[in-house]
């Protein structure tokens, strides 16, 4: 019995003191999850936490989406303490390319850099990267993109601008037709022809085209190795020139070889001057573009004076000033263009630093007239360059590059390709290529220089003999000269 009383007073002691601890315990435990910073609580915070992100979240995707999708206009968004885009502008816009443009003001972080970027709306287009206020997007297939532009801060701050953008691009046999130009006919090989007037769209495809009924103005496409695109030597009586090979009195026009890689120096370096802006734009165009057009006809003038009233186009004297009022055309029929100057005398300075004067009144002004790169017109127009010429006459003949022409060739040879006649004759006298009137007619002035006091006419004339000076000939003129037997033709890059 002794045994048995002191087992049931330590038994319930233990017992006491386990309901205490259990007591203590459930205390702290209703404190960890009800208390101020229990697990209630916490987890209250963290659910109100989640609630507010997603809201800022969901806001900023539907800001983000507003500004990448909304088609009209720029739209303009910013995160708090971004840099500011304060205008987005798309210019340049032509058949391949445009250009844009933007106002930022920078934070307190500074700017850490521009991006910019285009979405066609079904292929998203690698981003383009450039500390610089405006980007280039360049050989564009026909579509309406999507442009977009974020600026950044250095703490990955970012604002955003997009606008809509439609490029309209036509391409025919791997040629690409201007804005404002339509295809008429002919291929690459043999010749592509365009016109400025949408009446004579596609009037020829698959036929011979003879041009005489078309409306507009017209040029064909001369494609280019541009390897080879370079001055080259042209002949004479049967014969290669040393126009190029002189030491002394050199033919040479500008180019851009202060531009990698636009080296236009062959095959005589020392003959090339530093390229112009125009030049250089020619040049680049040719090469990203892999040719350009030249015009189907020698320069021919509209059938009226000064006054308005109808003239014999040959007539010297009733000829129209070369201010570039008066533009001039490509097409079949028309009197020549004849008894213009190049420009200014060899007293002046040309802007290639050779002699004459490009913005004195003559076939550059007129030329340079014609046609000015805009949203509705994809060219810019310039007299012919030399270089222009020598890629022609490789077009009709790939064998002028090598020197080794052929005796019947038009490049090597005008006789019966050609007028020769004495007297001249109208526009459209003979093609080879679809390209009339190269050799015989009017010599054609070109931006192409001579010694220290002339510029460079090439072809034949209808007073020489054809075998004389065939398509490829080099003669040199006083660029403030004018004469019944000199004119030019219009070039065009994209």
């Amino acid at each position: 019995m002794m045994n048995l009383k002191e087992n049931s007073g330590i038994t319930l002691v233990a017992l006491g003191v386990t309901i205490i601890v259990l007591l203590i315990l459930a205390g702290i435990t209703i404190n960890l999850v009800a208390g101020k910073e229990g697990l209630v609580t916490t987890a209250q915070g963290i659910k109100a936490n989640i609630e507010t992100a997603e809201a800022e979240g969901q806001a900023k995707i539907n800001s983000l989406q507003q500004a990448e999708y909304t088609e009209d206009g720029a739209v303009i968004m910013n995160d708090e303490d971004a840099p500011t885009i304060n205008s987005m502008e798309v210019t340049d816009l032509s058949s391949s390319s445009f250009t844009v443009k933007v106002n930022v003001t920078e934070t307190g972080s500074g700017l850490a850099k521009i991006e910019y970027s285009i979405d066609d709306g079904e292929t998203y287009i690698t981003p383009k990267y450039s500390q610089a206020k405006s980007y280039t997007f360049e050989n564009l297939e026909e579509g309406i993109y999507k442009v977009k532009v974020r600026a950044t801060d250095s703490n990955s701050n970012s604002s955003y601008a997009t606008q809509t953008v439609e490029i309209k691009i036509s391409n025919i046999d791997g040629v690409k037709i201007p804005e404002g130009f339509y295809y008429v006919g002919g291929t690459k090989d043999s010749g592509l022809v365009i016109s400025d007037n949408s009446g004579d769209e596609n009037k020829y495809a698959g036929q011979t085209i003879v041009g005489t009924d078309l409306q507009g103005n017209q040029f064909v496409w001369v494609p280019v190795t541009y390897s080879d695109f370079h001055l080259i030597e042209g002949y004479n009586n049967g014969s290669l020139q040393t126009r190029l090979s002189q030491e002394t009195n050199p033919s040479r026009e500008a180019g851009s070889n202060d531009v990698t890689p636009y080296l236009p120096g062959k095959p005589n370096a020392s003959n090339t001057t530093v390229g112009t802006a125009e030049s250089k734009a020619m040049y680049k165009s040719v090469q990203d573009n892999g040719g350009f057009y030249i015009a189907r006809y020698e320069a021919g003038i509209a059938n009226v004076d000064t006054n308005g009233d109808p003239i014999d186009n040959h007539s010297l004297e009733t000829k129209v000033v070369a201010t570039g009022d008066v533009k001039p055309l490509s097409k079949a029929g028309l009197g020549v263009w004849n008894s213009i100057a190049w420009g200014g005398t060899t007293s002046d300075t040309a802007s290639d630093g050779l002699r004459g004067s490009d913005s004195a009144d003559g076939a550059v002004k007129v030329a340079r007239s014609m046609y000015t790169k805009s949203a509705t017109c994809g060219v810019t127009s310039t007299l012919c360059y030399g270089v222009q010429w020598d890629a022609v006459m490789q077009f009709l003949d790939s064998n002028y590059l090598a020197g080794n022409c052929a005796d019947d060739s038009i490049v090597k040879n005008g006789t019966d390709k050609g007028n020769y006649s004495g007297s001249l004759e109208s526009t459209g006298y003979y093609a080879e290529k679809n390209i009339y009137d190269l050799a015989g007619n009017v010599y054609e002035w070109t931006m192409e220089a001579y010694n220290s006091f002339y510029r460079v006419g090439r072809g034949g004339d209808c007073i020489s003999s054809g075998s004389v000076n065939p398509a490829s000939y080099r003669g040199n003129f006083d660029p403030g000269g004018s004469g019944y037997n000199l004119g030019f033709r219009v070039a065009l890059y994209l």
